[in-house]
């Protein structure tokens, strides 16, 4: 269970070995042997006066190595056998005497109790306190997680029939692999035992606030009458985590491998207005590189540390092996082979992936939208074809569907970025486990007879892409749907989708029957022409946003290959001082112009004076980082307005004055294409997308524009505002501004709509490279999907012990709370009533084509 801390991890190392010499030997095996001896048999584990000790100590090793690092909590909780783990981080009781009170209580449990069950139900309260008053005693709420999730407790035939009943009510309803009915009546046997064993507890002044769960209340000396109670009594984790988000506390650490009390956290405060901020699992559950080993447990310390909480440095880099620093200043000298600029150049792809119609239950979907009608139309349509299905407000949700809003009530991107936080929040509160985000047209696939994309569509795709890095455990799916399909091939899409249970992230596109999954392989070598293509030694040059980052270094680069001349574009009264003579120096005929793309006016102002351009370059656009559940309106309407807003102002205008350039080249990001990319880049992933799609939809309708997505280019634009480091294993190897622009001039040449530049040299993207030839989907109504595997979500931090009862992967105790310090200010929801962005009607500017666009009008026939 923890063979790799121990091998890896000090600190916890030598609490185990504390602990286990404390105890002595359990049923022949010491602690540390019952936690990393491989070999152990499952069965003896689970007894529970092997349990109670082993978790407490594991929680506690744990507590400690991250308080050698520094993550100190504020705070700790504990849920059932957790809150004596809680109870010893906070220095109130010491390690030995809480291990040997521990096994003590499980052989008084062991040994005076009969045998009982338990069962975690998710559903109305009054259903289940109906059932408990009708079982004659056999039958107790051992635990309140949450609104509309509790754990039942008592005699196995009573449980049993309590899983059958509310099964058959259509409530979700399952057992929980524990060997006594904890929390409940049957625990009065063994109530005086555990009464005495805790009188020889030393009760110390304690370090840490203790937030008890028997009575959701702050406790500063729980005595034996306490812990008598406290197995008696049910756990009152829900009450806990309300009164913990309401005195401040707004990141939390679950302190095990998994993540449901997580989940329940959520829940409880999702509707609170200081709803926590962050939450996140010590060991995240099936984390892949060793991560229930030290390099998992260093994972989340480093993602405290990016959301502002102190840690040790020192302690972090003791056991590094110092170096001397040259006696020289270095150059900033580059000296590693650069990649050839052509094998720079990526693609997006759409390979067809069917999706086999697995066996089983199909998941409890929840659909939301701002269309309260076509929510309602979706759900009904679903539910006909066997779909489980519940409503907004719900607590007991797998997958949560999100319909956007039909093109007549408006087209904002803003607004669309506001009803997806909208979704959001209802997916905390149903403590949901999927997303799948529904568009339609938002991206060009080269499928037959295909619609031109709807820029405003791609938005909910690309902040969508933020949505698992920031709410761990989670599954994401964007599907886009076709216009053009018929009303069954719509439908069939989205059931077939809801059912389907796989992949972390996934990108599809629907066309006539058919599933695609996006993905990205290297553009081949034969699709760059040799030369600049499109770029003239002595053209004109439009830059927006060319006086910094690489805007700036573009316009040099242009100024030292010929005389073209320069118009650079930007907010500012004046450009920065001496690029204009840098430029001149080099032979350019530089111009600056204070101009904003989001500013009609200005825009025609700028066009009225300055020579028609041969190529654009749009690289107007600002970085700001913020979290889906933590970013306001005022940001969103930032964070698009370059882009989302003023690309198509910008398109307009040149319509307009007549100018007809080569070639117009938008600055995108990797944020909106990989996996991994977006985490708290949300909007600007958004905004991104959206200039993804407007460039595939100008090119659909006959004008040369080209997206290009940059992965991350040293000392500019993203990665300075976020720092490199955030972008290494999801956006690539970090480019020198002059291998990215040796790709860009490659990428001109190449006659597309989309394209990436990025190192992707060992990035794992989670894309698919190939797949089998287009296979055609027919779903039928009788297809069935399971649930799946219990995961949660969580931003990221503050701290609680688990109860090894009530999970169906026991997780472990403890809860180290971090400092309540959060990364980025702490905001109220979206205003839906918001309209500071003005209306950028996204496309409007190409009345060649028609603008038909109704997604939640799938349910009606197109025809």
């Amino acid at each position: 269970m923890a063979a790799r801390l121990y091998a890896t991890a000090p600190v916890f190392r030598d609490t185990l070995d504390e602990a286990s010499a404390a105890l002595g030997p359990l049923r022949g095996r010491t602690l540390v042997h019952w936690c990393t001896d491989p070999g152990v048999d499952p069965a003896e584990l689970g007894r529970t006066e092997i349990t109670q000790p082993l978790l407490v100590a594991f929680g506690v090793a744990l507590a400690r190595q991250l308080g050698a690092w520094g993550v100190v909590p504020d705070a700790v909780v504990g849920h059932s056998v957790g809150e004596l783990t809680a109870a010893c981080a906070a220095g109130l009781l010491p390690l030995s005497d809480t291990v040997r009170f521990a096994a003590a209580r499980g052989r008084a449990i062991a040994g005076l109790t009969e045998r009982g069950a338990m069962a975690a139900v998710l559903g109305a309260d009054d259903a289940v306190e109906a059932l408990i008053a009708a079982s004659g005693g056999t039958l107790a709420v051992a635990a309140r997680n949450a609104p509309g999730r509790l754990v039942l407790s008592g005699t196995v035939r009573a449980v049993e029939d309590a899983v059958a009943e509310l099964t058959a009510r259509g409530m979700a309803a399952r057992g929980l692999r524990v060997s006594h009915g904890f929390h409940s009546p049957l625990m009065e046997p063994a109530a005086e035992a555990v009464h005495n064993a805790a009188r020889d507890l030393p009760r110390g002044t304690g370090r840490i606030p203790l937030l008890s769960t028997l009575t959701a209340d702050w406790t500063s000396a729980p005595d034996a009458a306490h812990w008598r109670e406290h197995a008696l009594r049910p756990v009152l984790f829900g009450e806990a985590a309300r009164r913990l988000a309401q005195d401040g506390y707004d990141t939390f650490v679950e302190m095990g491998p998994g993540t449901d009390l997580s989940a329940a956290l959520r829940t409880a405060t999702a509707d609170l207005p200081g709803a926590p901020t962050a939450v996140l699992s010590a060991l995240p559950a099936g984390h892949r590189e060793d991560g229930s080993g030290r390099a998992g447990l260093l994972r989340t310390v480093a993602r405290l540390w990016t959301l502002g909480v102190a840690v040790d440095h020192a302690a972090l880099t003791s056991t590094g092996r110092r170096v001397p620093l040259p006696t020289y200043p270095f150059r900033r000298r580059t000296y590693r082979p650069g990649p050839d600029a052509a094998r720079l150049l990526h693609r997006v792809t759409w390979t067809p992936v069917p999706l086999t119609p697995p066996a089983g239950t199909a998941p409890v979907t929840l659909v939301t939208g701002p269309d309260a009608e076509a929510v309602r139309e979706l759900s009904a349509r679903l539910a006909e074809r066997g779909v489980p299905m519940t409503h907004a407000g719900t607590t007991s949700a797998h997958t949560v569907v999100h319909l956007p809003r039909r093109a007549a009530e408006g087209t904002d991107g803003s607004a669309a970025l506001t009803d997806f936080r909208h979704t959001v929040r209802q997916f905390d509160r149903a403590g949901a486990r999927r997303l799948l985000v529904l568009t339609e047209d938002a991206h060009r696939t080269g499928a037959d007879g295909e619609a031109r994309p709807r820029p405003e569509q791609a938005l909910l795709t690309g902040i969508a892409l933020a949505f698992p890095q920031e709410t761990e455990g989670t599954r994401l799916v964007c599907a886009d749907l076709s216009s053009h399909d018929t009303r069954e091939q719509r439908l069939d899409a989205v059931l077939a989708e809801v059912r389907a249970n796989g992949g972390d992230i996934h990108v599809t596109a629907w066309r006539r029957g058919t599933r695609l999954l996006r993905g990205v392989e290297p553009l081949p070598a034969t699709a760059v022409p040799d030369g600049d293509g499109p770029l003239p030694a002595d053209g004109v040059y439009l830059i927006t946003g060319g006086t910094g980052g690489l805007g700036a270094a573009l316009a040099r680069d242009l100024a030292g290959r010929g005389r073209p001349t320069l118009v650079l574009t930007g907010r500012s009264a004046q450009p920065p001082a001496g690029l204009l003579a840098e430029l001149t120096e080099f032979g350019a005929d530089a111009h600056y112009r204070q101009a904003d793309v989001t500013d009609e006016r200005q825009l025609d102002a700028l066009f009225a004076e300055a020579p028609a351009p041969d190529v654009v370059f749009h690289a107007a656009g600002v970085v700001l980082p913020g979290s889906l559940r933590g970013t306001g309106p005022q940001d969103t309407s930032r964070s698009l307005a370059a882009k989302a807003h003023g690309t198509p102002l910008l398109a307009r205008a040149l319509d307009h004055h007549g100018h007809r350039p080569k070639l117009c080249v938008a600055f995108s990001s990797v944020a909106s294409v990989l996996p991994g990319a977006a985490g708290a880049l949300g909007d600007y992933a958004a905004a991104n997308a959206f200039l993804d799609a407007f460039a595939a939809a100008e090119r659909a309708a006959g004008r040369r524009w080209l997206a290009l997505n940059f992965g991350p280019v040293a000392r500019t634009g993203l990665a300075a505002a976020v720092g490199d480091g955030s972008l290494l294993r999801a956006g690539g190897v970090p480019l020198a501004p002059a291998e990215a622009l040796r790709a860009l001039r490659a990428a001109c040449a190449v006659d597309t709509a989309h394209l990436i530049i990025a190192d992707l040299t060992g990035v794992d993207s989670r894309l698919p490279v190939s797949t089998p030839a287009r296979t055609d989907i027919k779903v039928s109504a009788g297809a069935q999907v399971p649930a799946g595997p219990a995961e949660v979500r969580a931003p990221v931090t503050r701290a609680m012990p688990a109860n090894p009862a009530m999970p169906a992967t026991p997780a472990m105790p403890g809860t180290p709370a971090t400092p309540a310090t959060p990364a980025m200010p702490v905001l109220p929801g979206p205003d839906p009533s918001d309209d500071s962005l003005p209306p950028a009607v996204p496309g409007a500017h190409t009345p060649d084509v028609a603008r038909d666009w109704d997604l939640p009008e799938l349910l009606k026939d197109p025809s």
